[in-house]
């Protein structure tokens, strides 16, 4: 293919090549301000093994509130670790937003058959681990990366068997789950506050009875999720007649409020003061992905969109999913209150993978065929 070349007079090129000269730079530094203020980091599988972590075995149950951390699970392959008892891995990665940067990464092993649950501080400097089916809670330092034991299950001794359901509340952990005599028989379902002081059952105080609570939903709990002792939805299934139908409830200032009704409710992302839900409306309906305020009242209807949905803690950002399934692709868009929660798309046609929102909603971490944290 030939080159065609426009050859200008002597002045105009010294003119065209200074003029572009400091156009490159313009456009130059307008992308560089573009590249710290919207993080975009990327950890291959290349840096897993290099790190030899199993990346197949590897999640994300936990994202800072600011973005700037993800507590990881690894469930250990390799046989001489197992043998040691080094079955699970927690991982800590801390990352510079700005400079688009890994600062650390640190781990710690455990000893279980089962990782139930975690639970990070408001200070992000402890995590809470409920594993062995809720008979165990183990501690991790983060500062420290040290573990310890805060309750174990022992026969023929009174206990607590957690659920997994955990929260951070002002200052405390909590969870769902129930106490046990010495013959092992449940004293009733409730939540109960962590205290970090102290081992064994004298660490646990019951804060909410929720066999007392459960009592008032007149059905059977579908689903559930807890903010805190003080805050929490329930979709509740009623049988009356012969049309029985899911009611999403919210708990809040010891009251308890219905918030919507349908033939199913299958998804619930809930904060302090919003909550985000799915609602099948009739057994051939689509799904309608909806926001209700708890304050106010005041409800916007998001859409049609997959049971997994995100809210921030703060209430004011909302990331909504599609799933292609002949293609297992999958599509994300975000909503913000001062958009009065119009949803757009930010990540397109991407594999089927794990996601999670920062508690400021102004970050995201996503794990499919790459681990990527990313602001919006």
């Amino acid at each position: 293919m030939p080159v065609v070349r426009y050859l200008l007079p002597g002045k105009t090129m010294k003119r065209f090549v200074k003029n572009g000269f400091l156009f490159l730079l313009l456009v130059s530094f307008f992308l560089s301000f573009l590249s710290c203020s919207y993080a975009n980091i990327k950890i291959d599988q290349t840096e897993f093994r290099n790190r030899k972590v199993t990346f197949k075995n590897f999640k994300i149950p936990l994202f800072s509130n600011k973005g700037d951390m993800i507590v990881g699970l690894e469930q250990v392959s390799e046989l001489s670790l197992r043998k040691e008892g080094k079955t699970y891995a927690l991982h800590i990665l801390k990352f510079d937003l700005e400079k688009n940067a890994v600062t650390s990464w640190e781990k710690a092993y455990l000893d279980a058959s089962k990782v139930d649950q975690l639970v990070l501080s408001e200070e992000e400097d402890k995590v809470l681990v409920i594993i062995n089916g809720g008979t165990r809670l183990v501690l991790l330092d983060i500062k420290t990366m040290k573990i310890k034991t805060i309750f174990k299950h022992e026969k023929g001794k009174e206990g607590f068997r957690a659920e997994r359901i955990g929260m951070f509340y002002e200052g405390n952990f909590y969870i769902k789950g129930y106490f046990y005599d010495k013959e092992q028989f449940s004293q009733g379902n409730c939540i109960a506050k962590v205290d970090l002081t102290k081992t064994g059952v004298e660490a646990l105080e019951k804060t909410l009875d929720f066999k007392e609570l459960s009592s008032k939903f007149d059905g059977i709990i579908s689903s559930m999720y807890i903010v805190s002792p003080e805050v929490a939805y329930f979709s509740i299934l009623r049988t009356r007649g012969t049309n029985p139908t899911m009611h999403l409830l919210a708990y809040k200032d010891k009251k308890l409020t219905e918030i919507d009704k349908g033939f199913d409710i299958p998804d619930i992302a809930g904060c302090p003061t919003r909550v985000l839900y799915d609602r099948t409306k009739s057994e051939k309906g689509n799904d309608e992905v909806k926001i209700y305020d708890l304050t106010t009242g005041k409800k916007w209807d998001i859409g049609s969109y997959i049971p997994y949905s995100f809210i921030s803690r703060n209430g004011k950002v909302i990331v909504v999913s599609q799933f292609n399934y002949s293609q297992s692709k999958m599509n994300f868009f975000v909503g913000r209150e001062e958009d009065n929660f119009k949803v757009k798309p930010f990540m397109e046609n991407v594999s089927a993978g794990s996601f999670k929102l920062s508690g400021d909603g102004r970050a995201y971490a996503f794990l499919s065929t790459n681990l990527i944290i990313r602001k919006f």
